[in-house]
């Protein structure tokens, strides 16, 4: 169903079931209302006006036929198509350019043309991907977008490796034993089930009661990106196993109240991402691209 389609059935229906219909719409209103641009709120009502499900008004606003409201013609409402997620499909345009590894700029115009969205749709999750290491903004230039190279992906390792098993240290006096317990078996199988689980909520427990916003900060500015690429790609059984395991053994040495067993198995885990993102990064870039950037 397209953008058109959607502000069509969606205004159709509302005139079919009126609860608290306005007075009158204006193109305006409607982009807004459906955060959209002007584009496909013009087809949609070009087609309820010639089916007969809206009328201009003396002012040439838009109304709602009297005779059509409430007319129902069915005995229920039809299901509402889902509203995409506009932050979802922009992260994941990016993501998937990203893997060309080339620092190119994004123009909010094109991108709003492309999926017939606002501009300010497109600015207002741009400047929230910017502050997660997608994006880069360039006063008089636009957006620059984050190219995916393997040695930046390195060296993001190296620091996260010393940050986040410092983060450990200054929060281990903080740690519940039985949170960390939790954590454990929620890495486990599920019972009666060989299919392997993974959480991954210890990353974000160690920084959370480290207490140090700088260390928050680093993970919050360039995480995000990286972390992105995991869910991008998926991980395969073999993966989730595999680091659910490693999961497992950061936390039963915390456990065993072991510091330096912790340290040791948190930098082994996170070392052990690089050959497992280069897999990922591979696979990803073999997927067929739904769209491209403009």
């Amino acid at each position: 169903m397209t953008l058109s389609e959607r502000i069509q059935h969606e205004l159709e229906q509302s005139i079919r079931h009126p609860s608290d219909l306005p007075d009158y719409w204006t193109l305006e209103m409607l982009a807004q209302q459906f955060q959209v641009s002007l584009t496909p709120v013009r087809t949609a009502v070009r087609t309820l006006l010639e089916q007969g499900w809206l009328l201009r008004d003396e002012q040439s606003r838009l109304i709602a036929n009297p005779e059509r409201i409430g007319k129902r013609g069915e005995s229920r409402p039809a299901p509402l198509p889902v509203s995409p997620d506009w932050e979802r499909t922009l992260r994941e345009m990016i993501l998937r350019s990203s893997l060309d590894g080339e620092a190119r700029f994004l123009r909010e115009e094109a991108i709003a043309e492309q999926f017939g969205i606002s501009r300010t749709i497109v600015r207002q999750h741009f400047s929230k991907f910017a502050g997660s290491g997608f994006l880069e903004h360039v006063p008089r230039r636009g957006w620059r977008l984050t190219p995916f190279r393997e040695a930046d992906m390195l060296a993001y390792l190296d620091v996260r490796e010393v940050l986040e098993c410092h983060a450990l240290q200054l929060a281990w006096p903080k740690l519940d034993p039985a949170e960390i317990q939790r954590m454990h078996d929620a890495n486990l199988p599920a019972p009666h089930s060989q299919e392997p689980r993974l959480d991954n909520q210890l990353h974000a427990y160690f920084l959370a009661h480290a207490d140090n916003r700088y260390l928050s900060a680093f993970f919050q500015t360039h995480g995000g990106y990286f972390s992105a690429l995991f869910d991008y790609a998926a991980l395969g059984a073999d993966a989730l196993a595999d680091m659910a395991t490693q999961h497992r053994q950061i936390l039963a040495a915390i456990l065993a109240q072991n510091l330096p067993a912790a340290q040791s198995a948190l930098r082994s885990h996170i070392q052990a991402q690089a050959p497992t993102l280069r897999r990922l990064v591979s696979l990803a870039r073999s997927l067929p691209s739904e769209s491209s950037v403009g």
